[in-house]
């Protein structure tokens, strides 16, 4: 049997108001569970498999979504040439957004790459992990209408998640070494 994710969001929002700003041990936080939530709703689950165990417990029930799988579809489309209806993506996540970043194709005409861009403000985007994915597709496909805010990203932005990833990608080709190395320089 299962509790519920209204139960369970509610057991850990009780486990963090007694227990805020104490030390933690894992055998107390699991007799804290037994004894606040397991017990009360009797469900049994193998915890010595979940916290100990190996890897994942065969009982461990993968969540499902075909969020993902509308992006692809939307990809997919795209790519045969039809055009994206931003009405579509106006609830996707960050998530979506960067699986579809990701799972674009290789070798976008600037053509492609300016659609992209009008569509959907990437190269103005205020959420630096779009953003990141979306200037190293900047990069690659040779969109130079980006190369200003790559520049400015690569300036003000100091974590190393973004930076690596973004010089690596400019050090493939002698004219983003260039554009790095003049970047880096200021």
């Amino acid at each position: 049997s299962k509790v519920g994710r209204a139960r369970f969001d509610a057991f850990l929002r009780e486990y963090f108001d007694t227990f805020a700003f104490q030390s933690m041990t894992t055998d107390r936080f699991l007799d804290h569970m037994r004894t606040e939530l397991l017990e009360p709703e009797q469900v049994s689950i193998d915890i010595a498999a979940w916290v100990d165990g190996p890897g994942l417990p065969a009982e461990m029930v993968l969540p499902v979504s075909d969020r993902f799988e509308r992006v692809a579809r939307t990809i997919a489309e795209w790519e045969q040439g039809g055009r994206i209806d931003a009405a579509i993506t106006d609830e996707w996540t960050t998530y979506e957004w960067l699986h579809f970043l990701r799972n674009l194709p290789n070798g976008l005409s600037a053509e492609r790459m300016a659609e992209l861009d009008s569509t959907f403000g990437f190269t103005d985007s205020g959420n630096a992990e779009v953003l990141a994915v979306w200037l190293g597709l900047s990069i690659t496909n040779g969109h130079e209408a980006a190369y200003a805010r790559l520049a400015e990203f690569l300036r003000t932005v100091g974590r190393r998640k973004f930076l690596v990833p973004l010089y690596q990608r400019m050090l493939e080709s002698e004219e983003g070494r260039a554009m790095a190395e003049a970047i880096y320089a200021q």
